[in-house]
């Protein structure tokens, strides 16, 4: 099971991804749209743009926690979380990286959102510290701004404070709104220019602008990192100067006055980032002008470039969300199979593929019963099998018919295979063909499947003939057999080649007996030795084996295939080309876990570690 830092990781981390194309999309409709109201009232350009923010920072948010925009990328213990099991297909290449970039991704992202709540959490700071340095006012400006409130219905109690630091009139707090006056206009603007500025900030306090615009920043924070957001801010700011500026207008009856006001308090422009309302604020000249000699806006296709962004980082998004098929060249496509149609809340889970992130690199999981595949990963993909041929080769001993009793002795060809067991062999040394049988299954020895092969009714001719009608009977497309080991890596056949021979071996009691023996002990040289399982899974209470069998080598990695019975339901599984052992055997661990949950049994068991048979892994 994936840690829950990772899991969230890749969450944050896909929605991150996209918030990149859904917010582009976003901005550039609401381009197209806001172009198209540029003579509508500002107040619906605003709601508009401010809608269009918010659905910046809800879509990917939405995206992710339905599910329908993170790629089905599963761990085993959740792959049959989704109800019924589904067919996977191997995880892209593309996708397994940009998991892999997920925590820097994600980490770079933190240290943004940090440095823009810092700067947000400064200003505020900042506007507190002028506001306990600020003296307040009081008589006929004072006296204005709450004659002008009570016109607009607003309740509150408002303060205006002057103070000799600020140079730009400006407004904050949202329980108890501050008016901060810069103390040079006192002195420096007559009277019903102030008076108008004043009307200004009033008209935002009514509005609980001050509300929408720390919302407006919060989106910003976390959604730094895209020019479209900070365009959807610029608009917003820029509309709800306006829509003060009317209301002003409306208090003053005259919007001469205010464009006067703002011409003279261009001088006192500010020049760093406040955490409040400015009277400067959006296009200064312009809302001058439409104060002035408000005239029709013309259209200008410059407006529409994010809308042209937007198309093409949404068709290059798009990758993301809808699941592409990893590239494999020339080998065949992974085989999903069809499955029922699906009806009511899992119609969503049926529309997706699932990526299955093992392990193992190929895997297959089916009911032998039904064929039904519950699992598949590059199932069809040919991959050197190694030591797995050896069932294989057990099958073609035991129908040959010859004698079990039968002592057969090694030569030193058949010694030069790399030998993995306790065991120094030497030429001479003879054995039952029950023995040799026994060795090749259960330690997995690679010289005991040689001396067979060679000791094959009428030679190793008559042997590999045999090989090739066996595949052809069980209907094998993809298996390639050239030697009885498996040592040689031209032994390769598709996870579901293995899973047909996997079937056909347990038709054997001989080999269903001894590949599931835990241990082996013969006299050896007069001399008692005990070989254990290449699978340590053999003997765990947990698994009622049929038949199983591991491989090993450097192209094929760690293999295993077993055929188990589990609550009446025989269950053949497929694991080709882990890294490790443990990797290995936590993939089939994983997969008895959950096939369990799927088929719920009366008869609980205690926890695996309590049972598992404790010895060196091979």
């Amino acid at each position: 099971m994936k840690p829950v830092l990772m899991v969230w990781t890749e969450t944050l981390g896909w929605m991150l991804l996209h918030a990149v194309w859904q917010v582009a999309l976003i901005s550039g409709g609401a381009a197209v749209l806001l172009a198209a109201m540029r003579n509508r009232h500002p107040r619906q350009r605003y709601a508009l743009a401010l809608t269009a923010l918010l659905a910046c920072w809800l879509m990917p948010v939405a995206t992710v926690l339905s599910g329908w925009g993170v790629p089905q990328v599963l761990s085993m213990d959740a792959w049959t979380a989704m109800g019924s099991p589904l067919a996977a297909v191997a995880e892209p290449g593309w996708m397994k990286s940009l998991r892999a970039a997920m925590p820097v991704l994600v980490c770079g992202w933190l240290a943004g959102v940090l440095l823009m709540g810092s700067r947000v959490a400064l200003g505020l700071w900042w506007l507190r510290r002028l506001i306990r340095q600020s003296s307040a006012l009081q008589g006929e400006l004072s006296a204005y701004v709450g004659t002008q409130l009570q016109k607009l219905g607003e309740r509150r109690a408002v303060r205006v404070l002057a103070h000799p630091q600020v140079t730009a009139m400006l407004t904050t707090g949202l329980i108890k709104p501050v008016i901060l006056v810069p103390a040079s206009l006192l002195t420096g603007m007559d009277l019903p220019s102030l008076q108008a500025l004043l009307a200004h900030e009033a008209a935002h306090i009514s509005r609980w602008d001050y509300f929408f615009l720390m919302l407006q920043q919060g989106v910003q924070t976390c959604l730094f990192f895209h020019p479209g957001v900070w365009w959807l801010c610029r608009q917003i700011d820029r509309e709800r100067e306006l829509i003060a500026d009317d209301i002003a207008r409306q208090l003053t009856g005259d919007g001469r006055q205010l464009a006067l006001a703002l011409q003279q308090l261009d001088q006192w422009q500010l020049h760093t980032h406040q955490q409040g309302l400015a009277a400067h604020g959006g296009d200064l000249l312009s809302r001058i002008r439409r104060l002035v000699r408000p005239e029709q806006q013309r259209l200008r296709w410059r407006t529409l470039a994010p809308a042209l962004v937007s198309v093409l980082l949404a068709l290059a998004g798009g990758g993301l969300w809808s699941p592409a098929v990893a590239e494999r060249g020339t080998e065949p496509a992974p085989l999903e199979r069809v499955l029922p149609e699906p009806s009511g809340a899992t119609l969503a889970a049926f529309q997706q593929k699932i990526y299955v992130d093992t392990h193992s690199s190929h895997a297959l999981v089916m009911d032998e019963a039904s064929g039904r595949v519950l699992l598949e990963k590059a199932a069809d993909t040919v991959v050197p099998m190694a030591s797995i041929s050896k069932l294989m080769t057990a099958m073609l001993v035991l129908d040959s018919g010859a004698a079990l009793d039968e002592q057969l002795s090694a030569e030193a060809a058949d010694l030069r295979d790399p030998n993995v067991l306790p065991l120094k062999m030497k030429a001479g040394m003879s054995l039952r063909r029950a023995d040799w049988l026994a060795l090749m299954l259960i330690p997995s020895s690679n010289q005991a499947a040689n001396v067979l092969a060679r000791h094959f009714p009428g030679g190793e001719a008559a042997f590999y003939a045999a090989a090739k009608r066996k595949m052809q009977a069980l209907g094998m497309q993809t298996m390639q057999f050239v030697s009885p080991s498996g040592v040689d890596e031209a032994n390769a056949a598709s996870a579901r080649d293995i899973a047909r021979l996997l079937q056909a071996a347990a038709s054997y009691p001989e080999i269903r007996r001894l590949s599931t023996m835990p241990e082996l002990t013969l006299n050896l040289h007069g001399k008692s030795q005990r070989f254990w399982h290449s699978n340590q899974l053999v003997g765990d209470t947990d698994w009622q084996m049929s038949v199983t069998k591991t491989g090993y080598s450097r192209k094929a990695g760690r293999c295993l295939t077993m055929l188990t019975n589990l609550n009446g339901r025989r269950v053949l599984i497929v694991l080709m080309h882990a890294a490790s052992p443990e990797q290995r055997t936590e993939d089939a661990r994983q997969i008895l876990q959950q096939l369990r949950q799927a088929t719920p049994s009366a008869n609980t068991s205690p926890p695996l570690a309590n049972r598992t048979m404790q010895r060196p892994a091979s």
